[in-house]
């Protein structure tokens, strides 16, 4: 007995090849010829959008901390070799960075 899903219908089969365009192609049958059957997508509050946008913020905040970071190191080790031996606390790339979370602050960057 046929169910509600596509694979039961004969719709889907295993791909020989998988790739991102025949996936998408499936998803898009899915929900073009499925689309009672799939659930709706919830609506943001505007908390949760608010919450997004300082979280991205955020994030590209510490990447380009990171990148002048990076770029300092390198300029001083190579026109200043002796600068980086006298600042021995400038953290590296792979040292995280605490100063975010009040219960992990060991080290302010």
């Amino acid at each position: 007995m046929p169910g509600p899903w596509p694979a039961s219908e004969g719709w889907i089969s295993p791909a020989r090849k998988k790739s991102d365009r025949s996936d998408a192609a499936l998803l898009a049958n899915i929900v073009r010829t499925d689309g009672a059957w799939q659930r709706p997508m919830p609506r943001l509050s505007q908390e949760a959008m608010a919450v997004t946008v300082l979280a991205r913020a955020q994030r590209k905040a510490v990447h380009t901390r990171q990148y002048h970071r990076d770029q300092l190191r390198s300029l001083l080790r190579e026109f200043y070799p002796a600068a980086l031996e006298a600042w021995q606390d400038l953290p590296s790339r792979s040292e995280p960075c605490w100063h975010s979370h009040p219960r992990r602050a060991k080290r302010v960057c």
